[in-house]
């Protein structure tokens, strides 16, 4: 007797996943959740969502983030919830290096998660991801939990950001696991980033992998997003295109097979 073939999406059942291709258009009413400012839209087409700045004008936000606060790894009883992220992006910085972007997870994005004059990400609520900061042009591997006793990690690659014609993708992956002092598993994780599947390395030692650690207590529940900003000196419209978003996460409990 032949056994019927598991869909796709019961193959993943493990996990929680989180993934649009936007070929079925951009939906805002139950996915996705955004921020525009100074007349920025967000629109679907051909598969891809394009986040674009219309009024031209410094400071403008354009952010896509999941309705749902879905992501939070950690260890929950006997599972061990690790979580990997990957999107895949383009832009033509329309303003010489004056774009702000992150790719990540955040809690509770709304307005000011990216800040004026290229000041980076706010320092409250948690943020773990890759950030492109106006005035520079490599990423940066971003991890702040202000609950837990790490300091946010914040750290300078050697590898130049985006814009391009090209679409880059970027990957984030969190390890959890006990921190170095022997806390207990599911306390701690280690986190590494890729862009277009090559490992981020130290801007100050490109021999070096980064590697963050980040102390996992009180980590809240996380959304999935995407933010740009303009810049300080922005005059001409920025248009930042995502191909797909994509994020999956360990269940808190474990399907039987």
């Amino acid at each position: 007797m032949r056994i019927a073939q598991l869909p796709f999406e019961l193959r993943q059942k493990r996990d929680v996943v989180l993934f649009d291709d936007f070929a079925r258009g951009f939906d805002t009413t139950y996915c996705w959740g955004t921020v525009l400012s100074g007349s920025g839209t967000a629109a679907a087409a051909g598969g891809i969502v394009s986040l674009t700045d219309v009024s031209t004008t410094a400071n403008d936000e354009l952010y896509v983030y999941s309705r749902q606060a879905l992501f939070q790894p950690g260890n929950q009883g006997a599972v061990v919830q690790n979580l990997y992220m990957e999107a895949t992006v383009q832009w033509v910085e329309a303003n010489t290096n004056q774009l702000n972007l992150f790719f990540g997870i955040m809690s509770n994005v709304a307005t000011g998660a990216l800040v004026t004059a290229n000041g980076g990400l706010r320092a409250t609520g948690t943020a773990i991801g890759l950030r492109k900061q106006g005035g520079g042009t490599n990423w940066i591997a971003h991890a702040q939990n202000p609950s837990g006793v790490s300091s946010a990690l914040d750290d300078l690659s050697a590898t130049p950001a985006g814009n391009s014609t090209s679409y880059t993708t970027l990957g984030i992956n969190v390890f959890v696991q006990g921190s170095l002092t022997g806390a207990a598993l599911g306390s701690w994780a280690e986190i590494s980033y890729t862009v277009d599947g090559v490992l981020l390395r130290y801007n100050s030692n490109p021999q070096q992998v980064i590697k963050h650690q980040i102390d996992l207590t009180g980590l809240p529940n996380a959304q999935l997003c995407l933010l740009a900003r303009t810049g300080t000196t922005a005059t001409s419209a920025e248009v930042v295109n995502i191909d797909y978003l994509h994020a999956n996460i360990v269940r808190a409990y474990q399907p039987a097979e």
